[in-house]
């Protein structure tokens, strides 16, 4: 796997889907990548930024207008750059759902706090 410049750090996890004609990777590079287990063995599809899957969520956060900090704010929303997120997230272990459905790397972290990432076989198949 490596050997083929997908992965661009350590594989950690490897699972094979139930029906058998897939295999996940993950490791510490912020990417899943799902191979081919029949014909040529290949990659199937490579989940990072450029795929979409990293998405933010819009939140609100109150900001001080007041030049002498009394207390007037205002609420302004901000949203994440989903392609900084994914240069913060690392997938280390990784496995199929019982009907093959979804992906979860189940202990992925996100800056520093541990998330279960969950992609949809709709996101690469």
């Amino acid at each position: 796997v490596l050997g083929k410049s997908i992965h661009t750090s350590t594989v950690k996890g490897v699972a094979f889907d139930p029906a058998g004609k897939y295999i996940a990777t993950s490791g510490d590079d912020p990417a899943v990548c799902i191979w081919r287990a029949f014909d040529d063995w290949g990659l199937e599809a490579r989940i990072d930024s450029s795929s979409g899957v990293f998405r933010s969520k819009k939140r609100k956060r109150k900001v001080d207008v007041s030049p002498n900090g009394n207390n007037n704010s205002i609420e302004e929303e901000e949203e994440d750059d989903p392609g900084e997120l994914a240069s913060l997230s690392l997938f280390r272990r990784i496995s199929f759902a019982p009907d093959g459905s979804h992906v979860c790397g189940t202990n992925a972290t996100l800056r520093g706090k541990n998330i279960a990432a969950m992609i949809s076989r709709e996101g690469w198949a």
